[in-house]
């Protein structure tokens, strides 16, 4: 595989890389079990956390992304992000996942669609000489061949927390598992797995979400190939404090830890200067192309 394109699937597994069933009363009775009542109201709270990190728009952002080493490795990334529609500014730490085309140390901005992936080097992200690599997330990707690529980006927009807990609130199994003790807060737990097809059928487990970005999460869904998602969520005064991720992948398994704080907080992501960056697009359409 070429450099190039080495640095492409790099950059696609970084963007990729971000539930108790109540029983039935057997006699009939139509009173709730135990287990049905804790469903109840783990529903009711996840529900009230999803509606609220939807209102909050957007907040300052710590996620760790470790992943198989084909895919990217382990990853880090600070700053800030917004959500409805997706906006983030965030500096990248790759550690030893880093190569030519994936730095040590950079910047990722997604806007409008798209993401750009920077190195503090100039040349050192993009080949040219540019300072940045851009990464169109259209449909271009996936009627080019590049589905893989494709549904991996889309995970990134997954990784909007208000997406995520509309997942868990999804899930068949999504349970209360008591208060925890996280990044300095007394939180309530919750935990649950959800597959695509799952939240699918959810119906009104993704009401959280306006018809417009209930319909982008299950495309998504379809598109990436994921098994299934396994979610964990430490939430005060209905905002989520952390959440934990485990994708279960084409690739792999991938978790993908967000620590979440000031809600509200002003984002001023922006695009690159156009003739800073080098679009990968058509390198990726020429590979799928020819196969490769």
């Amino acid at each position: 595989m070429s450099s190039t394109r080495r640095g492409a699937v790099h950059a696609a597994g970084l963007a990729g890389a971000l539930l108790l069933t109540g029983c039935d009363d057997p006699a009939g009775s139509g009173v709730e079990s135990a287990s049905e009542k804790s469903r109840t109201a783990a529903v009711s709270a996840v529900t009230a956390a999803a509606e609220r990190t939807s209102e909050a728009d957007s907040a300052k952002v710590t996620t760790t992304v470790k992943s198989p080493n084909g895919l990217v490795g382990d990853v880090r990334l600070s700053g800030v992000m917004g959500w409805g529609p997706l906006v983030a500014d965030l500096e990248v730490d790759t550690g030893e996942a880093a190569s030519s085309f994936l730095p040590a140390s950079g910047r990722l901005v997604w806007v409008e669609d798209t993401l750009y992936l920077g190195s503090q080097n100039k040349g050192a992200t993009a080949p040219g000489g540019k300072e940045w690599m851009k990464l169109d997330l259209g449909d271009a990707l996936a009627e080019a061949g590049a589905k893989d690529l494709a549904g991996g980006l889309g995970e990134v927009n997954n990784q909007d927390p208000s997406r995520i807990m509309a997942l868990l609130r999804s899930a068949p199994n999504v349970r209360h598992l008591g208060q925890k003790r996280v990044d300095g807060a007394t939180a309530e737990h919750y935990r649950g797995t959800v597959t695509p097809a799952e939240a699918a059928e959810a119906g009104g487990g993704l009401d959280s979400l306006g018809e417009s970005e209930r319909s982008a999460l299950l495309k998504d869904l379809r598109d990436s190939g994921v098994k299934s998602y396994t979610i964990e969520a430490w939430v005060k005064d209905d905002l989520p404090l952390r959440i934990h991720t485990t994708v279960d992948s084409p690739a792999g398994k991938i978790s993908v830890v967000q620590k979440l704080s000031e809600y509200g907080v002003e984002v001023n992501a922006k695009a690159p200067p156009a003739e800073e960056t080098f679009d990968v697009a058509p390198l990726l359409e020429r590979f799928a192309d020819l196969g490769a």
